[in-house]
């Protein structure tokens, strides 16, 4: 700040002062990939970009991610501002939406930010089905299975449809434990000889689909 003799009294000497101060930017994080869907057990990818206010790429500068609260990893940007972390999803996670929370801790002049995305995390299924090796037409049978998920755990309240070479033949519902159960008597819209039985579970809720196949001797 200057005083001139223009705005002062010839008694005053000029002066000056100088002030010096920080100038702090403000930073954002872009997510990618945000809704998307990952199995128990599998690799999920998260990548996104760090940018100033400007909308430059800020590099090596380090990333923090947390799944559901927990910490899971830290990863660093490249000389694009871009970063990736892949992490293999528990075998155990909570089925459904994940929410992943992304954070750039302050840095030099660079201001903290934070972002959030969710991913939904779903459970691969195994399917098992048996049936008497030698059926006769007008006899019954108890066809019996289980659908369990990964980690070979009973899944209860899953729709299950039998099916013998393309033609259903009964629908039936997991028990607590999992298993399945369908008092069948065979009819005679099926020929002598090997015949294929199928028990095919459609995705539900947060489970994938299934099927499991096994044959039996008709005559």
């Amino acid at each position: 700040i200057g005083v001139g003799d223009d705005a002062n009294p010839e008694y005053y000497w000029q002066s000056s002062a100088t002030l010096e101060f920080n100038i702090s930017v403000p930073t954002a994080i872009i997510l990618i990939g945000s809704g998307s869907e990952v199995n128990r057990d599998s690799a999920m990818t998260i990548s996104g970009q760090l940018l100033d206010i400007s909308d430059n790429p800020l590099p090596s500068q380090q990333i923090v991610i947390y799944v559901d609260g927990e910490f899971i990893t830290n990863t660093q940007t490249d000389t694009n501002g871009d970063f990736t972390a892949v992490y293999i999803v528990d075998p155990e996670a909570e089925l459904g939406a994940n929410e992943v929370v992304v954070l750039f801790n302050a840095s030099g002049f660079y201001l903290e930010s934070t972002t959030n995305g969710t991913w939904y995390i779903f459970s691969p299924i195994v399917v098992n089905v048996s049936i008497g090796d030698r059926l006769s037409v007008g006899e019954p049978t108890n066809i019996t299975g289980s659908v369990m998920d990964n980690n070979l755990d009973g899944i209860s309240g899953l729709v299950i449809t039998l099916v013998v070479e393309g033609i259903i033949i009964g629908n039936v519902t997991s028990s607590e434990d999992g298993t399945f159960t369908l008092l069948w008597i065979v009819d005679d819209r099926f020929a002598d000889g090997l015949n294929q039985l199928s028990a095919i579970v459609p995705a539900q809720g947060w489970y994938r689909s299934g099927q499991a196949n096994t044959t039996f001797d008709l005559a």
